[in-house]
């Protein structure tokens, strides 16, 4: 297991560090749907961008005899837009956040 290999001081800080800031986003955030918006922010851009574009390149290059240019730049398109898709979804959960979302 894990753990056991780890520094002990290490864990424990990591451990409490951790649980600190669960329970300061406990306190704070008022709504659950914030909460939702930061998950679904990760969740819609990996699996709409990142994985599939990820696992075409990293199978194209275990089992791709050659790789075509054209559709690397493509799945590297994919990547990038979904890294801007990513920080979009998580301006506009802070903005909710911070009220100038202007929503509920």
């Amino acid at each position: 297991m894990a753990y056991k290999d780890m520094n002990l001081v290490l864990y424990l800080l990591t451990t409490f560090v951790l649980y600190g800031l669960e329970m300061l986003g406990a306190i704070l955030i008022e709504d659950i749907s914030t909460v939702f918006e930061f998950a679904s922010a990760f969740a819609v851009t990996a699996l709409a961008f990142w994985f599939p574009a990820g696992y075409f390149l990293m199978a194209q290059t275990k089992y791709g005899k050659e790789p075509n240019p054209t559709q690397q730049r493509v799945a590297k398109l994919l990547i990038f837009v979904g890294v801007l898709n990513f920080f979009v979804g998580v301006f506009a959960g802070v903005l909710n956040v911070i009220g100038a979302g202007g929503g509920h």
